[in-house]
């Protein structure tokens, strides 16, 4: 009687082991299906432009300034780092 039962595990545990496979299989096919869609995306993708920026403040002694992008981002420049 046990040895039946020991079969029956060792089958079901088979089972268990070969369904794991395959899915673990179907998950690595599908990420590298995604790599390789990502890779096209980012070769076709169009080249990166400029930022246009536009400056909000400036200080009296022009060391510090203000710059606001399209997007909104606001960045503080010290002007004498940019020499």
């Amino acid at each position: 009687m046990k040895a039946k039962e020991g079969l029956a595990a060792s089958a079901s545990r088979r089972a268990f082991l070969e369904k794991r496979a395959a899915s673990e299989s179907a998950i690595g096919e599908a990420l590298e299906a995604l790599k390789a869609r990502r890779q096209a995306v980012c070769l076709a993708a169009k080249p990166l432009l400029p930022g246009t920026f536009e400056m909000l403040y400036q200080s009296d002694d022009g060391r510090l300034c203000l710059f606001q992008t399209d997007d909104g981002h606001i960045s503080a420049v010290d002007s004498s780092r940019m020499v």
